[in-house]
């Protein structure tokens, strides 16, 4: 398990310094994330059953130190080193306790180079899951996902939201959307039992969506003034903004058709046809 003393799950808006990546032009316009077949409600008021929620928090705060305190390794009981004072002076028994204590000594050493080397395990195992879920919070690019991460984290112990971290391969996608739909979020968060809890968060994690979508493009503008404007060379605008925005979505497109468009314009224009 990591450190609790490791880095926090969800760091305060406010203190990251990581900055939003600049939108590409082959990039989708928006990313929406949503659990399939559901429309995202927004999340509920702040202080809403705030009691209840208090109560829940320190209920289940409560319950996981006391699962910590259960899961930690008993420590080896080493003493203090036996003397030949103490043995009265029977080297046969002084012999026989400084055996044993060297025994227990070399256990508790071994034990603790164990749970060293198993600790930092965890922890190096921890740091790549966070920054695999920043990466992935980076990329879908919401705007409110610090207010959805928020309501989470509000929601949500401690040891669950570890749970989202660790289980789950897209843990950016599903922490927005359950930030985003109040319903499911407060279904998950009554599932105290660990296991039960991942097994839940696996199951959501399948009907998550995130759907690349393109914004409509802007309405052409009218073109002021009738001089020299025919509903020919209107036309003739809109096939080439179609080739053009068909040249940035297909790979495969050739471009030579947008040369051959612009010549065949210009050439009317020159025999002063519209």
């Amino acid at each position: 398990m990591p450190d609790p003393e490791d880095e926090d799950l969800f760091v305060a808006p406010e203190a990251q310094d990581d900055p939003q990546p600049e939108p590409d032009e082959d990039e989708p316009d928006e990313i929406e994330v949503a659990f399939e077949g559901e429309e995202p409600l927004p999340p509920p008021e702040r202080g809403a059953n705030s009691d209840l929620v208090r109560r829940l928090r320190a209920e289940l705060d409560e319950r996981d130190r006391r699962l910590r305190a259960m899961e930690a390794p008993k420590t080896v009981e080493v003493g203090p080193k036996p003397t030949l004072e103490a043995a009265e002076y029977d080297e046969a028994k002084y012999d026989a306790e400084l055996l044993a204590w060297n025994q227990r000594k070399a256990d508790a050493d071994k034990a603790t180079a164990n749970q060293t080397a198993a600790q930092e395990t965890a922890n190096a195992n921890w740091r790549r899951k966070l920054e695999t879920f920043e990466t992935q919070k980076r990329e879908l690019r919401r705007p409110d996902y610090d207010e959805a991460q928020e309501t989470v984290a509000e929601a949500l112990n401690e040891v669950q939201q570890r749970a989202i971290i660790a289980a789950t391969n897209n843990s950016g996608a599903i922490i927005y959307a359950l930030g985003k739909h109040p319903g499911k979020l407060a279904e998950i968060a009554k599932i105290t039992d660990p296991i039960d809890f991942i097994a839940a968060v696996v199951r959501m994690e399948g009907t998550v969506t995130v759907t690349n979508k393109r914004r409509p493009p802007e309405p052409e503008a009218p073109v002021r003034g009738s001089a020299g404007v025919t509903r020919g060379s209107s036309l003739a605008d809109k096939e080439l903004e179609r080739l053009e925005a068909k040249a940035r979505t297909d790979p495969l497109f050739d471009r030579g058709e947008i040369k051959r468009h612009k010549d065949k314009m210009a050439a009317r224009k020159a025999s002063g046809r519209r």
